[in-house]
């Protein structure tokens, strides 16, 4: 079935084709940017995520446009100028600009989940309520019927971002000011991945986490990657660390690679984990040296 109209895309293939039926993103001349002023080079990229190892994680300094690319092709904010067009296996495309971005909310609720930096939850309701909320609100054809059906897939959902020691039960109980920031993380995802979306997208998802609760994160969305053929997860990042990168063939990066606005250009994993670590060599041996 056909969502959208299908024109046929421009851009740069990335990544080997794939026999597999995979979840394919193609950008056209994408602007991005606020008030009408955009703050990117244009973006023009052919993605077969299948090839690409169902991940994508999007790279920057502050402030040049991570997570409004990231909104942007994720139908939560209309780009400038450019087209935006998603393939999925069963035959469904959509292809969206900003004079028809209304169709961006069908695609939204029949695809696609969103983690926030911090979960969206109601202050009175308790976690597992909060999550029930979100099924009970869900226009998905495929979503629970009864209520029990919907606290099943409610705490289903939970037990899989749970970590060694923690219960269901008890977390399910908690109210979100009893939660830790890697609880609330982990339940920020549980949020999106409750209506079992194609694509997953997080912005910031280990944002100020330390180190150990950012491995905890990096594995949960490993695992659930994993856990369905077809599923895809695109997230915005700041940290270098392998673990972040679990999975990832290539990196999305936004720098100033040539004039006064920056680019997207796609970089291998390794690549960008092999200058980091360059980096961080140079900066120590020059502290060691003052």
């Amino acid at each position: 079935m056909i969502i959208c109209p299908d024109p046929d895309p421009a851009g740069v293939a990335i990544g080997a084709a794939t026999a597999t039926p995979t979840i394919r993103l193609s950008l056209d001349g994408l602007h991005i940017g606020w008030q009408g002023r955009a703050i990117v080079e244009p973006v023009s990229l052919e993605l077969d995520f299948t090839a690409l190892g169902r991940r994508l994680p999007i790279l920057g300094r502050t402030g040049l446009g991570k997570s409004t690319l990231l909104l942007a092709i994720a139908g939560q904010k209309p780009p400038i100028g450019g087209r935006i067009r998603w393939s999925f296996p069963d035959g469904d495309v959509c292809d969206l600009g900003p004079e028809d971005w209304r169709r961006a909310d069908e695609l939204r609720r029949r695809r696609f989940g969103f983690a926030f930096q911090e979960a969206a939850l109601l202050p009175h309701l308790t976690v597992l309520e909060n999550l029930v909320l979100t099924l009970e609100l869900s226009t998905r054809a495929d979503r629970p019927a009864s209520r029990g059906a919907r606290v099943e897939r409610a705490m289903e959902k939970l037990r899989e971002v749970l970590i060694d020691g923690e219960r269901v039960e008890a977390i399910g109980r908690r109210f979100a000011e009893q939660l830790s920031g890697g609880q609330k993380q982990r339940v920020a995802l549980c949020q999106a991945m409750a209506t079992d979306p194609d694509v997953l997208f997080a912005d910031e998802p280990t944002g100020n986490l330390d180190p150990h609760t950012r491995r905890e994160i990096a594995a949960v969305m490993d695992g659930w990657v994993r856990a369905a053929p077809g599923r895809v997860f695109v997230w915005v990042t700041h940290h270098h660390d392998r673990e972040e990168f679990e999975g990832a063939e290539v990196a999305l990066l936004l720098d100033r690679f040539e004039g006064e606005r920056p680019d997207a250009r796609l970089i291998p994993v390794e690549d960008l984990l092999r200058r980091s670590a360059g980096g961080r060599g140079r900066a120590a041996a020059e502290e060691a040296r003052r």
